[in-house]
C-alpha cells in the first residue's frame, strides 16, 4: 500500500538555526498521526512543508507516491489542510466562505450540497448565513476544519485543530477525525501541544523537541505499562536533554586538570 505521506530526511532551517532536521516519517491510510511538542518544536514547519506552503532545504516529500516538487498537482489533488489560523473573509457568511473554496475544487452543481455537508459535520449548519467576523475563535476553528474537509480529501493535515474549542468542541472534532480514519480510511496528520488530546485521538505519535524527532511509535506502545502520553513525552525529552547537557569541568570523572 502506498503511504499517504512520506517524508525522508527532510530539513528546513530558518535564520538563527530554528526549524527541523532530518525528519523522516510515513503515514498510511487509516492512520491518525499526532505531532506532539511545544511551540517552536517544529510541528508547524513539518505541516507547512507537507502542505507545500514552504519548501524544504533538503530531503524528499511524497504524497500518495507523487513528489511534491516534481508533480505538485497530482500530489495535492487528495489533500485538505488547516495550517495555523483559517483564512476567512470576515464580511462573508460561513457558507459563502466555503463556496469560494469549493468552486476551485468541484463542479458548480455540487458546491452547495458539499458545503452544507461539511457544515453539518462540524455542527455549524445553523450559522451558515452568519458573517464569520461574528464567530468566536472556536467557531472559526471549526469552519477551518470544514474548509479542509471539502471534497473529501484522502489526506487531512490539521495544525492545532482544538485551538480555541471548548470541551464539547474538542470532543466533536476528535470524533470527526476518528470517523474519517476508521470508517473512510482517511490518513490524518494532526499537531498539538496537548498530550491528553492526542492520546484520545491518534493511533500514532511523533514526539518533537527542538526540531528533532525523539520518538515515532504507535499510541499503544507509547501508553504501554500504564504510562500516559504526557509521561511518555516527558521521559523522552528528559532523556534527550540529559544526553545533550555539556559536561561541567571536573564532573567527567577525570578532574579539572585532566588532559
Amino acid at each position: 500500500m502506498t503511504p499517504a505521506l512520506e517524508m525522508t530526511r527532510m530539513t528546513k532551517l530558518y535564520s538563527g538555526g530554528r526549524g527541523v532536521r532530518n525528519v523522516s516519517l510515513s503515514l498510511m491510510p487509516g492512520d491518525v498521526c499526532g505531532l506532539l511538542g511545544p511551540s517552536g518544536s517544529g510541528k508547524t514547519t513539518i505541516m507547512k512543508v507537507a502542505a507545500g506552503l514552504i519548501r524544504a532545504d533538503d530531503g524528499e516529500v511524497r504524497i500518495f507516491g507523487a513528489d511534491i516538487l516534481r508533480n505538485y498537482e497530482a500530489a495535492y489533488e487528495k489533500v485538505g489542510c488547516l495550517i495555523e489560523a483559517p483564512a476567512l473573509y470576515g464580511h462573508l457568511s460561513a457558507l459563502k466562505n466555503l463556496r469560494l473554496a469549493a468552486l476551485t475544487r468541484m463542479p458548480r452543481a455540487e458546491v452547495d450540497d458539499e458545503c452544507m455537508r461539511v457544515l453539518r459535520l462540524v455542527h455549524l449548519e445553523r450559522y451558515s448565513t452568519d458573517r464569520t467576523s461574528r464567530f468566536s475563535l472556536g467557531m472559526r476553528q471549526r469552519l477551518g476544519v470544514a474548509l479542509a474537509m471539502l471534497s473529501g480529501p484522502e489526506l487531512l493535515m490539521l495544525d492545532e485543530p482544538a485551538n480555541g474549542l471548548d470541551i464539547e468542541g474538542m470532543v466533536e472534532i476528535r470524533e470527526i477525525i476518528r470517523e474519517l480514519a476508521e470508517k473512510y480510511r482517511r490518513a490524518v496528520l494532526v499537531s498539538s501541544h496537548l498530550a491528553s488530546e492526542l492520546e484520545k485521538t491518534c493511533t500514532r505519535v511523533v514526539v518533537l523537541h527542538d526540531g528533532e524527532i525523539l520518538a515515532d511509535v504507535s499510541m499503544e506502545e507509547a501508553l504501554s505499562g500504564g504510562a500516559s502520553l504526557e509521561d511518555f513525552y516527558l521521559e523522552h525529552v528528559r532523556r534527550h536533554s540529559s544526553a545533550h547537557t555539556p559536561l561541567i569541568p571536573g564532573q567527567d570523572g577525570r578532574g579539572e586538570g585532566a588532559q
